[in-house]
């Protein structure tokens, strides 16, 4: 099997404990919320869950590609690869932190939803899903190869913007006119941009 020069990296032990780490937190959220009641995601978890398999399965068949390869020193791709993960992993801490009991991994509307403005919700309405796809990014940085970023991040996109967009219908039904002037308020995933 051929190893990504990336591996060859001093901080590779750093990498591998910051994909554990990211990894056992959603785990645990998963977990946390298995028992959960009025699910209103309608298997968007499910969907979020094969595109990350998908795409990591996508870039092993083409992670080796010397086409697409960047030639970059290992210290230097790992270190941008942990970075970028570790960006990821912030604004998704800071998205479930500022709202606390209401972050849920299945869309699930309670009776006592309000809508958060604060912090990071101040600018856009579902930075938790954005830190998600940014830690995806920068785990496939370690492959070396321009093309996986691209492949992973485009298979995750559409599973979740098709889970945005149930969400945000559940809590427009909920909150009605509030959560639709909220809207128009803030970016719904990328700040300026969309």
């Amino acid at each position: 099997m051929i190893i990504s020069p990336a591996f060859t990296s001093s901080y590779t032990p750093i990498w591998y404990l910051t994909l554990i780490l990211w990894i056992l937190s959603e785990l645990y959220l998963i977990y946390r919320d298995r028992n959960t009641t009025k699910q209103q995601d309608r298997g968007t978890r499910r969907y979020i869950g094969i595109a990350v398999i998908t795409g990591m399965a996508l870039s092993c068949f083409v992670g080796f590609n010397p086409v697409f390869r960047i030639q970059i020193d290992p210290d230097t791709i790992m270190g941008i690869s942990i970075a970028i993960m570790w960006a990821g992993i912030i604004i998704r801490f800071l998205a479930i932190l500022t709202l606390g009991r209401h972050f849920r991994t299945i869309i699930h509307i309670r009776d006592d939803h309000t809508i958060v403005k604060t912090g990071i919700y101040h600018y856009i309405r579902h930075p938790a899903y954005l830190g998600s796809i940014i830690s995806a990014a920068g785990v496939t940085m370690i492959f070396q190869n321009i093309l996986i970023p691209v492949i992973v991040v485009g298979v995750l996109i559409p599973a979740v913007l098709l889970r945005i967009s149930y969400e945000e219908a559940a809590l427009c039904d909920h909150l009605g006119s509030d959560y639709e002037e909220y809207m128009k308020e803030t970016w719904r995933l990328i700040p300026l941009i969309y």
